[in-house]
């Protein structure tokens, strides 16, 4: 049905009382069930209407072709009649011809049989209707009213566009806003992109909406199925379901959320990944990556899923992706935003900062407990029931998680846009933003030792070339001398890590100092006076963040304090 809206001065949007454009009754029937919030008295007279009308049109026993297409065409509405009834009737299970396993394969023939008749119906209706060329769209968003793309459920068919007003949900082949109320002046066709079908078959879409009720209940629900078929623990089931709510919200939280389940090959590691791509939203998993990335239309939002990662020897550039929100990379001539979710399954961690700001870590385990198998079959009934309900708290939260306010005002490290994120999406359950730090609290703590270990080696590079400066005649050093007195200087301190020559290069230009062949004994720097400048520039900072790393978080989170003898070393250091 190709209803029109109404853009009022507000923003919101407002059915036109317009009568809407022909559409047939299967397809009302179908728009009805995918919206979720039917009234079934109203459902059951509208597909009596359609039995008896298929009766009343029984073809004569001589055509034997289209008498056999009528009784299928019966026999399907008979089945989405039993359907309708067994899911809107509180009946005792053993009184109805369906039992809980058998309905979710009817719901799938019910929903195929409703979308190939009115697809058929609707097309034949529409024959002949001019219409203006619509403008494609990815998805809209305003602060009255949301656009999603829904998958139309036909094998090799298109999307349908949802509006969301706020209140109602509204599924069709286009949308038509009208910005004044009885013109035909001023009305914006919208329609789904032209996506390649491939790409609409590999990228994972909801089919259908269901209305939104309860974050506790929701967040209880995933919870609860990540158990069933990992075993994991209560914290790493918690964490899983913090990072499928926010993959929900790519475009409006701090960093897109990125997953590392860490671990062996397992049955837990292969069930919490198959998990993962069945609730996250838009899910790709992709045969091979790197520039071909850029190829998929960004404005999907897809989420990376990355299992094996011997297949991929582009992994850890693709991990070091920046997560930050309007990311563009140069791609054949124009600019492509690779900012994305991410799951990847990898067997040892990655450094702290492989995986930009936005990183949770599950770590899995071999177990002899028999775990369910999570076949085929079982991931499509489990991404058919939770897409449609994750679709309705996006659309219900979008407001609140962009909005939101939630920090951890003390984290000092990337960890903190992490608890930022996780958090925006639970801003109705107070009792659920209380467990991110607990959770997150240990990944902090190890960042930050992590994070201090290179500021060490970098302040024991520094003080080595503050000392080569102090030669005013010494006009260039070869990385490799750069390298044996920093190693000397952390041995003077204690420290049992060796620097390479390769790792000095490394972070040299990490702190903007570039290093040039010098002769035939290999590369270092030209000590020039703006390179000297920069150096003693550094130190300095370098000084500093030892102070503030000590004194600018609370006593919950700072970490031990050094005694007065440790103090003096990092302060002589420079």
């Amino acid at each position: 049905m190709l209803r029109t809206f109404i853009l009022n001065a507000d923003g919101s949007v407002s059915l036109s009382k317009e009568k809407p454009a022909a559409q047939s009754r299967l397809a009302e029937i179908l728009e009805l069930l995918q919206r979720g919030d039917y009234e079934a008295a109203e459902l059951m007279r509208l597909i009596s209407i359609e039995i008896k009308r298929a009766k009343s049109n029984m073809p004569a026993p001589d055509t034997s072709s289209e008498l056999q297409k009528h009784r299928q065409r019966l026999q399907g509405l008979y089945l989405v009649q039993d359907y309708v009834e067994a899911t809107s009737t509180a009946v005792d299970p053993g009184e109805h011809k369906f039992d809980r396993a058998d309905l979710k394969i009817v719901e799938g023939e019910v929903f195929r049989f409703l979308r190939e008749v009115a697809f058929r119906e609707d097309g034949l209706v529409e024959a002949g209707m001019q219409q203006a060329s619509p403008t494609e769209t990815f998805g809209e968003v305003s602060s009255k009213f949301m656009i999603e793309l829904i998958n139309d459920g036909m094998p090799f068919g298109s999307f349908k566009l949802l509006l969301w007003d706020g209140k109602d949900a509204f599924i069709q082949d286009h949308v038509e806003l009208k910005l004044k109320p009885g013109s035909d002046s001023g009305a914006v066709m919208l329609g789904p992109p032209h996506v390649d079908p491939t790409i609409r078959q590999a990228i994972r879409f909801p089919k259908r909406f269901v209305p939104f009720h309860s974050t506790q209940q929701l967040f209880d629900d995933i919870c609860a199925l990540i158990q069933r078929f990992t075993h994991l623990s209560s914290e790493g089931a918690s964490l899983a379901s913090y990072s499928v709510l926010a993959s929900w919200f790519p475009d409006c939280t701090p960093v897109p959320v990125c997953v590392s389940i860490i671990g062996p090959r397992c049955c837990q590691r292969s069930n919490l990944f198959r998990l993962l791509s069945c609730l996250s939203r838009r899910p790709l998993v992709p045969g091979e990556i790197g520039a071909a990335i850029c190829s998929i239309p960004t404005e999907l939002y897809p989420a990376l899923f990355l299992e094996r990662c011997e297949l991929y020897p582009q992994l850890p550039k693709v991990a070091r992706t920046p997560s930050t929100q309007r990311t563009y990379v140069p791609w054949k001539g124009r600019l492509r935003n690779v900012c994305c979710a991410k799951v990847i399954c990898i067997d040892e961690r990655f450094d702290f900062a492989s995986l930009g700001q936005g990183a949770v870590e599950i770590r899995v385990t071999p177990t002899h407990r028999k775990l369910p198998i999570l076949e085929g079959q079982a991931q499509e009934e489990i991404a058919e029931e939770f897409q449609a309900k994750l679709l309705g708290f996006r659309l219900s939260k979008y407001d609140q998680v962009r909005n939101s306010d939630f920090d951890l005002n003390c984290w000092m490290s990337s960890v903190r846009d992490l608890g930022r994120t996780l958090g925006a999406c639970l801003g109705d359950v107070p009792e659920l933003r209380k467990e991110i730090p607990s959770l997150l609290r240990e990944l902090d703590e190890e960042l930050q030792l992590e994070s201090e270990c290179t500021i060490e080696l970098r302040s024991a590079i520094l003080d080595a070339l503050k000392r080569i400066c102090e030669d005013k005649n010494k006009l260039s050093v070869h990385v490799g001398e750069i390298a044996d007195r920093s190693n000397a200087i952390l041995e003077e301190r204690g420290e049992i890590q060796v620097l390479s020559a390769k790792r000095v290069g490394t972070v040299l230009k990490f702190m903007g100092i570039y290093t040039r062949r010098l002769d035939a004994s290999g590369r270092g720097i030209l000590l020039l006076k703006r390179v000297r400048a920069r150096i003693y520039s550094l130190a300095s900072d370098c000084a500093a963040f030892f102070v503030e790393n000590l004194e600018g978080r609370c006593s919950e989170c700072r970490p031990p304090r050094p005694d007065s003898d440790e103090l003096d070393v990092l302060d002589g250091a420079v």
